[in-house]
């Protein structure tokens, strides 16, 4: 999810929405919504909160649902 989010930041947009799809489509057990990736957010200090707030923006770009 990274390189999504990372694609999508940079304005590779469709590869970013390729890189998503892709991900949603594993059959395993994984955060599919914002919601979920932000419950499995591991810390909440201040660096990781900048990285986890730019993280979700490149996520929302690339068409992750919030809920």
């Amino acid at each position: 999810m990274r390189l999504t989010a990372s694609l999508a930041l940079s304005g590779h947009d469709a590869e970013a929405r390729e890189t998503l799809l892709r991900y949603l489509a594993l059959p395993l057990d994984i955060p599919r919504t914002m919601t979920q990736f932000k419950a499995r957010q591991p810390f909440d200090t201040p660096y990781l909160r900048n990285y986890y707030d730019r993280f979700y923006q490149g996520l929302r770009k690339a068409g992750l649902p919030e809920q």
